[in-house]
């Protein structure tokens, strides 16, 4: 994808977004950490604006439709109470990703078409991801025994701006200090017995102080988001 008009020339013309995949194939007889390495780079500056409904029905096309059972051929992952404990030690595929923007603005809108919105401008945000694995010892129907795999996600936004849409400053930051910046790890177990993980998500984050400064309309800016936009019942078609 390339930015620019229709007349532009080569030179006037910059990329929107570089994706990359590549695959790997194992130089010994252990297990690699992943086989497939996705890397996205997006140009300086994108904006992005967030409707909670648009985007849940963007990743349930992307993880489901683009990298989902029928594209890839492979089998839906079984319910843990129909969980076969043959398929443990069954090989799966496993993509690593990498995910780099400078300076995005994420738009955060009260509710689709509305002009009230918060502006929250980032110097940087990096999204990493690896795999570990564990040795499992606990009995789960019949399977006592087995290595179970990890994908690990590094979410880390630089820099945090919070504007609302007539650029009045929100956070407060003092002359000798940098930006805030917040860092969250998810983890979340992989491949055939992954079911068998209970709770599913483990999620840890770090945030550095944040000082507000919000007015009462300000304050139901951020009431008005979390009702209309963030927290709106998912519609079903």
């Amino acid at each position: 994808l390339q930015s620019g008009g229709s007349n532009s020339s080569p030179a006037q013309e910059s990329s929107i977004v570089h994706m990359s995949f590549e695959t790997f194939k194992s130089q010994n007889e252990d297990e690699p950490e992943f086989h497939n390495l996705m890397q996205i780079d997006f140009s300086e500056g994108m904006r992005f604006v967030y409707i909670h409904q648009l985007w849940m029905e963007m990743f349930d096309y992307f993880f489901e439709g683009i990298l989902g059972h029928a594209v890839w051929a492979t089998k839906p992952k079984p319910s843990a109470h129909m969980f076969n404990p043959s398929e443990a030690s069954r090989a799966f595929k496993r993509t690593r990703m990498s995910i780099k923007m400078d300076q995005p603005l994420l738009l955060l809108p009260v509710c689709y078409r509305s002009p009230h919105h918060i502006r929250l401008g980032l110097s940087a945000l990096t999204v990493a991801s690896h795999f570990t694995h564990e040795h499992m010892n606990k009995k789960e129907g019949k399977l006592t025994d087995w290595r179970q795999w990890f994908h690990n996600c590094v979410l880390d936004m630089q820099g945090l701006d919070l504007r609302s849409w007539d650029e009045r400053k929100l956070n407060e930051v003092a002359e000798d200090a940098e930006p805030p910046s917040l860092t969250l790890n998810i983890r979340w177990p992989v491949g055939p017995s992954a079911p068998l993980i209970k709770p599913k998500w483990n999620v840890a984050g770090t945030v550095d102080p944040l000082v507000l400064a919000l007015s009462r309309k300000d304050f139901s800016l951020f009431r008005f988001f979390a009702s209309h936009n963030l927290l709106e019942p998912r519609v079903v078609t």
